[in-house]
């Protein structure tokens, strides 16, 4: 962090707004507690002249799967996803998004692309970018490839509602109010396109990424603003969805399985594990590959 950066961090660490934050949400991680404060200082002028949406969504039954790299390259549990997806919603078209087909989706202001072509924004966070525009632009359903899915027992409002996201009820972090890794949405929400409008906002002053989840800010940001848009969305906590991925290389118990699929068929794993791990017999992992 060059010495501009970390004294603007010191100045929102001792600003009043910081401190009334803090004190209001002690278990909210200090990092995300300054990004928040600071992003949102940062957009007052921008919120305070903001015009909401008032296009009508429109629903498509789209499913949005991304790896930049081309599913070829993809690990092996990122493709096993993927086929599993596929046969569990024969009715929905699932859609990779690649770099080379990206544009084929969504094109993005210049200034933005300029500084996707240099370098400037990292892939995690290039993926928040198209997410959210294929969503706006095109509506549908956003799945991250590592969610596993264990079935398609989900409650009505998933996919009815114009909008919805898991809650971050993982943890008690005030500055992020949701999970992006499953987003199912209709057509220029006005929540996502604020949250959109943000980032872009962001983008044109800046060079470097603030805080790796900074969409996820930016989203409660939005949230925070359009309050009456955000209490119609249905609530369904991101707790039991990351059950499976906490016992993902231990020995695999069928009734322990039972447990966690019973509570939820969506799974967010990770592939960021060991070889040692991978190879690892009879765990959760090589029963999910089996079956």
């Amino acid at each position: 962090m060059n010495l501009k950066k970390r004294l603007n961090y010191v100045t929102t660490l001792l600003s009043p707004s910081f401190i009334n934050f803090y004190l209001k949400n002690k278990q909210t991680p200090v990092a995300d507690a300054l990004t928040y404060v600071k992003l949102k200082k940062e957009a007052t002028a921008f919120l305070d002249q903001y015009q909401v949406q008032t296009t009508s969504g429109e629903k498509n039954n789209v499913i949005w799967i991304c790896w930049f790299q081309g599913i070829e390259d993809a690990p092996p549990l990122v493709r096993h996803n993927i086929e599993t997806i596929k046969r569990l919603y024969p009715k929905q078209h699932v859609q990779i998004i690649t770099l080379a087909n990206l544009s084929d989706f969504i094109t993005f202001p210049t200034f933005l692309q300029d500084k996707i072509d240099a370098g400037l924004i990292p892939y995690a966070h290039l993926s928040d970018l198209v997410r959210v525009a294929l969503l706006t632009k095109h509506g549908g359903t956003w799945i991250d490839s590592t969610v596993y899915f264990t079935g398609t027992n989900f409650p009505g409002y998933v996919f009815d509602a114009p909008l919805f996201f898991y809650s971050n009820t993982q943890q008690q972090n005030r500055a992020i109010a949701a999970s992006s890794w499953f987003i199912h949405s209709d057509t220029n929400h006005p929540i996502l396109v604020l949250t959109q409008d943000l980032l872009y906002n962001y983008w044109q002053t800046h060079d470097t990424l603030d805080n790796y989840f900074m969409f996820h800010v930016f989203l409660t940001i939005a949230c925070d603003h359009l309050t009456a848009e955000y209490a119609k969305l249905p609530r369904l906590g991101n707790v039991e969805p990351h059950l499976m991925g906490k016992v993902l290389f231990e020995q695999f118990d069928e009734q322990r399985y039972q447990e966690i699929t019973a509570l939820s068929s969506m799974h967010k794993l990770t592939n960021k594990f060991s070889k040692e791990n991978q190879e690892k017999a009879d765990t959760f992992y090589q029963y999910i590959f089996n079956h």
